[in-house]
């Protein structure tokens, strides 16, 4: 497994400049080309384990605030107020800035998303894959860069600052909050940047009787978890591009495909099942961009930044998914969890609702 390193730049929240100045890679760190030949996949779990404090990056699980403060915690599974999984991470590859590549980081556990930026210089999670107020989607994304000398060692860094996750200071006590550091040239002070990936723990695997990295697959439907009459449907059965924003519709429902794409790190093109050329494609709303729906389109490489999709399991739900597209991060949803034929399908930010969660089957 190759190693990571961080970069960012100038962090802004609320209108409000958080950390604004603009640091080099570290000197240990691997060379451009290094990093752009291996991409992470979104099929692994992962936990993130600092060295010198033998604390691991943890979402606060407790009663009162679950799933918000990100925090130094020992190692630890399942107990008896948690399942363990607020200690598991996904990267899901978001494409290049800056010549390198970027990652939206998710708490498995939350399924929220690591935000560069509150006031205080504390990084945070948010149900949003991109943020909605004066800071945008790139608070939410990520250089992961290994260090040179070690294929398990690396440096998050923000996009959008100059910034690495750094552990806190005090490092003997713990759920103390990670903090926004410029990279220092004090060696304990990187090595507080650095994080251990630890791979032993599981393999974070789609469906392998329907979703194959192999080839394409038959025959799949695809409802709202919410909803067992009704399905993703092709209105009026119309297949010319772009003619129909794709809707929810009782039996009978029509079938897909689903089937990795050449571009790897776990993405997916969605196609219908008897033309396998037609892909679902996010429809960009000229009116009301937080609202964007999916159409139909050929499946080509003009449209491919649209028509990849990230399809994540559910922890504890079987057969159920999150669908997110690769290019804005966002969900795909069924409008107002509605069941009437033709409730709509768009895409807006990630609140793990019961519209936004699919049975693939």
């Amino acid at each position: 497994m190759k190693k990571t390193i961080l970069s960012a730049f100038v962090l802004l929240f609320m209108g409000m400049v958080v950390c604004a100045q603009v640091e080099p890679l570290p000197t240990d760190a691997q060379t451009a080309q290094q990093i752009n030949a291996y991409k992470f996949n979104a099929n692994d779990l992962f936990t993130l384990f600092n060295a010198p404090t033998n604390f691991v990056v943890d979402v606060q699980d407790d009663l009162l605030n679950k799933g918000t403060e990100v925090r130094q915690v020992h190692p630890q599974g399942a107990q008896l107020l948690t399942d363990g999984h607020n200690q598991e991470w996904v990267f899901l590859y978001a494409g290049i800035k800056s010549g390198l590549p970027v990652y939206r980081i998710m708490n498995y556990g939350f399924r929220r998303f690591l935000t560069a930026g509150a006031g205080d210089g504390a990084f945070v999670t948010t149900e949003s894959f991109r943020m909605v107020n004066q800071g945008g989607a790139d608070a939410q994304l990520w250089f992961i860069i290994p260090t040179s000398n070690d294929s398990h060692i690396l440096y998050i860094k923000s996009t959008v600052s100059g910034v690495y996750l750094q552990a806190p200071d005090n490092t003997t006590a713990e759920f103390e909050r990670y903090s926004c550091k410029a990279l220092s040239a004090v060696t304990q002070q990187n090595a507080k940047k650095k994080f251990v990936l630890q791979t032993s723990i599981i393999k974070l695997k789609l469906n392998r009787t329907k979703l194959s990295v192999s080839g394409v697959d038959a025959n799949i439907s695809i409802r709202p978890r919410y909803s067992e009459n009704i399905f993703i449907n092709i209105p009026g059965g119309n297949l010319a591009n772009g003619a129909n924003l794709l809707s929810l519709r009782q039996s009978p429902f029509d079938t897909y495909n689903i089937k990795e794409t050449a571009s790897g790190v776990s993405l997916y093109r969605i196609s219908v099942q008897d033309r396998r050329e037609k892909c679902f494609m996010r429809y960009r709303s000229t009116l009301n961009p937080e609202h964007d729906g999916i159409i139909l389109w050929e499946c080509d490489e003009a449209h491919r930044i649209d028509q990849e999709w990230y399809i994540i399991p559910s922890i504890r739900e079987q057969d159920t998914y999150i669908i997110i597209n690769k290019n804005t991060g966002q969900a795909l949803t069924a409008k107002d969890r509605e069941t009437a034929n033709g409730t709509l399908l768009i895409m807006v930010d990630f609140q793990d609702g019961e519209n936004q969660r699919w049975v693939i089957k």
